[in-house]
């Protein structure tokens, strides 16, 4: 349950002001229902088969920290978690219990979250079974009316609340409140957090929750929304039968101050924050946001939307030439609370040069306003919003997408929502007749608006800055004055060249017709492993996989070449930098990076189909040459640097953990800056080719839409002709170990303690141990959830994890949670108290078959994901050389026996092989 900003679609959030004329109104979708019932309700039903038998229910309560009293400061989220605490029908947790036993699982398929105007209720129903729908229907109706929120049920919540208050608390989140403190001035916003006053969790008294929850939970100040597999006139039938005797109050309902006050004239601030070392220059022009859902606005959000993408192409290329002073720079449009808008250009620096940054950007912006964008620029951009046009349309939503997205819809007095076909064809159309001039006309506009912010994070401890808000406006006005130089793109173009190469062939074929994969032997002695699937209409993934990785070479090297890689995927490929190859497919992205594992490496890439070979050529341009961009080496160095010698107590606790449990051995948290300090280009290059180029033994996957006629030709041309390099490998394995004493460490800046325990067991890894460690995990963390959270309110979150590298002859497991330093000791012996009981009596064999069906369930909704298949495909072949694991995870997992896994209870819990890492203040 978490904090959430709405953020709205694309026609909200790219609002300016236009009046309301009495000119044409956008469509609504075609298939969806709106309507509300007698009590005031409102309701969006979607029908939507992706995926097949999936459900999806939102419940909208127009009511967040913005609604409560003084006295009521965290209220809104209260009354959330005590809707999972009790209610007439479902007494206690029951609630939770009756919905995982329709095999839905707590925190994943049913959660909640409150922000500052809503609070919002999540249920997405493992399938489309008319009593389990209408089941959740009752609970929809418990949640709206019938929420008891008893005094000893609020006494046992308080402390979750505070743990979860208590978790939140880092320095970034510090930052953020006094940015918003300053952006929102004069507004309930900086008032009201959604996770409240502490002093309020503790003591509110039941009443005053019941007396939020019955002025604030009514019909009409709700909206429910129903998304997936489903028989509209049977949900309509469901609403009226379990919602619409619900009573509306006679009441009016009360209104709330949503309203950001804009001031007229420029402000300037400065922020900085302990353990806090950024240093950004925020740029704001701020407007107030009014709905609109004509075909009007629809059309200026366009020329907003071309006005912002311009800025940022730009921006990625400006940011380059002035690398010394600037890290990245970026404009973003969005909410600022429900009734402003916000124009923000960011800039991240390289250094505290905070006046000569800011004079870079109000001439980049000046130069704009006098010269516009190139024909070019605005060409190229318009192509690329055509493609994107395209590749929306042709995209499979998902049912989730759909009802998430429908949560910023449900809450608009004029709600938009055009339906795939009508978007496509209006934005296709629209596209053509926006003209240059409006987009320029239309930033002119921005940067006029009246309320305007300029917003300096300094690194602690902040220092005295010399600038007045007198300072900046003349400065600003002195610039604008200017006369600019026009902007010129120093990106030469550039396209990928004919590649002349020796073509190869297939030698052998063989169909796996069960997995519906086929398997090629190339003439080079290399495999293809090629997958036909159509889930996401023209997309290819492709994956070049050998035996290696990081535990192959050296230790002496690991470093060296983990920044080797990060930093050659960062500067291009071949002879063509980043800023090259963005621009020349733009339209339609792609890309290939480096694969870096313990025992495997390779390379990765992502294309639409008709990009496929350009993709494979990337993929030999990679193993021919590669360049180091002195730029990006530069801000590598500079914020690895920064990151190392950053004071970070949490850093410095895993680092302290890895000494202890892999001593004498290089992780990622043996980095130093003595490492970062000698790496140079020529270094990084020779690390490059030595270990990852010189290395091409490559088993090939291909999986996408993409037929065979179309793929073979470009397989002969670009992987069949790679010639074979095999470099000595010297794998090594580290083990972890269980450190004797316990690892306490203080110091820690905030007001908790995190604790870690760690278990490892010896054992010889088989395909189907990674089912019986993830089930195992998932019943450790739910035994542990009950016990820790719901009955002694002492935590919020867990984690349990249990995994098997299968190259390594040893099982590792993690358990991870925080909570009040007072109570680490009591908790760890609850942990140790479960460890115990397991060891002596077996896991039990309820809890285990309700994990087994839900890991069943998961696994089955996952293949609907084509990332999932292929990554499982890669990972079968890998470690069967079949295609076998692709589809053999129901199997085992449904044979997933108590039998089988109270001896690893025995082996992983066992009092020897426990280790315990506690960080306090």
């Amino acid at each position: 349950m978490k904090k959430f900003w709405f953020f709205l679609p694309l026609f909200f959030l790219l609002s300016c002001q236009i009046e309301r004329h009495s000119e044409q109104v956008l469509p609504f979708h075609t298939q969806m229902e709106q309507g509300q019932l007698e009590n005031g309700l409102r309701y969006f039903i979607l029908p939507h088969q992706e995926p097949k038998n999936r459900i999806y229910l939102r419940l909208i309560v127009n009511a967040g920290s913005l609604h409560e009293e003084d006295d009521q400061k965290g209220v809104a989220h209260i009354v959330e978690h005590m809707a999972f605490n009790g209610t007439t029908r479902f007494p206690e947790n029951q609630i939770i219990q009756a919905l995982e036993q329709l095999g839905m699982t707590f925190a994943r398929d049913i959660n909640a979250f409150t922000d500052f105007e809503n609070t919002v209720y999540t249920l997405d129903l493992s399938d489309n079974d008319e009593q389990k729908l209408a089941l959740a229907f009752d609970v929809l109706n418990e949640w709206i009316q019938h929420v008891t929120i008893l005094p000893n049920d609020l006494e046992n919540e308080r402390g979750i609340v505070l743990e979860e208050w208590r978790s939140r608390l880092s320095p970034m989140l510090r930052l953020g409140d006094q940015k918003s403190r300053i952006e929102m001035a004069g507004s309930r916003y900086i008032l009201r957090d959604p996770i409240g006053d502490v002093d309020v969790i503790k003591h509110v008294s039941a009443q005053r929750v019941k007396d939020f929850y019955q002025k604030w939970y009514r019909p009409d100040n709700m909206s429910v929304v129903i998304v997936g597999d489903i028989d509209s006139a049977k949900v309509r039938s469901l609403l009226q039968q379990k919602l619409a005797n619900i009573p509306r109050p006679q009441i009016p309902i009360e209104t709330v101050d949503y309203g950001v006050p804009l001031v007229d004239e420029w402000r300037v601030a400065s922020v900085s924050e302990p353990e806090i070392d950024y240093r950004t220059l925020e740029f704001s022009l701020n407007e107030k946001f009014i709905e609109n859902n004509t075909l009007s606005h629809y059309r200026q959000q366009l020329i907003l939307q071309v006005m912002g993408r311009l800025l940022n192409e730009r921006f990625q290329e400006w940011e380059r030439q002035h690398a010394e002073l600037i890290d990245s720079a970026t404009f973003h449009r969005t909410q600022l609370g429900r009734e402003a808008l916000q124009n923000r250009f960011t800039l991240q620096l390289a250094n505290t040069n905070y006046e000569e940054s800011l004079k870079k950007l109000f001439s980049f912006l000046s130069e704009i306003a006098q010269h516009g964008f190139s024909q070019e620029e605005f060409e190229a951009e318009i192509q690329r919003l055509h493609g994107f046009n395209q590749r929306k349309f042709e995209l499979k939503e998902r049912s989730l997408h759909i009802a998430n997205h429908l949560l910023s819809v449900a809450v608009m007095a004029l709600p938009v929502y055009l339906d795939k076909q009508q978007e496509y064809e209006l934005t296709a159309k629209l596209l053509n007749n926006i003209t240059k001039q409006e987009v320029e006309q239309q930033f002119k506009q921005l940067i006029a608006l009246p309320s305007k912010l300029l917003l300096i994070t300094q690194p602690h401890p902040s220092k005295d800055i010399a600038f007045s808000r007198q300072k900046v406006t003349a400065l600003w006005q002195d610039i604008q004055q200017q006369n600019q130089p026009q902007w010129e793109s120093k990106i030469a173009q550039a396209t990928l060249p004919d590649m002349s190469l020796t073509q190869g062939y297939v030698v052998e074929k063989k169909d796996w017709e069960k997995e519906k994969v086929t398997e090629f032997t190339l003439s080079n002695g290399s495999r293809l492993i090629y997958m036909y699937s159509d889930k996401q209409p023209a997309q290819i993934y492709f994956k070049a996989l050998t035996s290696g990785g990081i535990r192959t070479i050296p230790p002496q090297d690991y470093h060296q070449l983990r920044s080797a890689v990060s930093v050659l995927d960062q500067s291009g490929v071949g002879i063509y930098s980043q800023m090259q190859l963005n621009k020349m497919f733009g339209d339609s992205p792609l890309g290939i990076s480096t694969v870096l594992d313990e025992y495997s490496q390779g390379f990765i890439g992502v294309s639409k189909a008709e990009n496929l070979e350009n993709l494979l050529k990337l993929f030999r341009l990679k193993l021919q040459s590669n360049q180091v961009d002195e730029t990006v080496l530069a801000k590598y160095k500079k914020d690895t640097l920064e990151y190392l010698t950053r004071a970070d107590r949490e850093r410095e606790f895993s680092q302290a953990i890895a000494a202890l449990r892999q001593p004498n051995s290089e992780t990622v948290y043996s980095h130093t800056p003595r490492h970062i300090q000698a790496l140079n280009a020529q270094s990084i290059l020779s690390s490059y080719q030595k270990y990852i180029t010189h290395q091409t033994d490559f088993t090939y996957f291909i999986v996408g839409d993409i037929k065979l006629p179309e793929l073979l030709p470009l397989v002969n041309t670009y992987l069949a002709s790679v010639e074979h390099k095999k470099r000595e490998q010297m794998p090594y394995f580290v083990y972890g170990k269980t450190p004797r004493q316990t690892l306490k460490m203080n110091g820690y800046t905030e007001p908790r303690a995190e604790v870690e325990i760690y278990l490892t067991a010896d054992n010889v890894w088989q395909p189907k141990d990674e089912y019986l460690l993830d089930i195992l995990g998932t019943m450790i963390e739910e035994k542990l959830r009950l016990e820790l959270r719901e009955k002694e309110s002492g935590i919020y979150a867990i984690s349990s994890q249990f995994y098997q590298e299968p190259e390594l002859n040893q099982i590792e497991g993690r358990i991870r949670f925080s909570t009040s330093p007072e109570r680490v000791d009591q908790l760890i012996d609850l942990v140790y108290r479960l460890f115990d009981d397991w060891s002596k009596q077996g896991v039990e064999e309820a809890l285990l078959h309700k994990k087994r069906e839900e890991k069943r369930l998961r696994i089955k909704q996952n293949k609907d994901s084509l990332v999932y298949l292929f990554d499982r495909l890669a990972y079968s072949y890998q470690y069967t050389h079949s295609p076998n694991l692709l589809f053999m995870d129901e199997q085992f997992v449904a044979s997933v026996t108590k039998s089988e896994l109270d001896p690893l209870v025995k082996k992983l819990m066992k009092n020897e092989v426990r280790f315990k890492a506690i960080l306090v203040p």
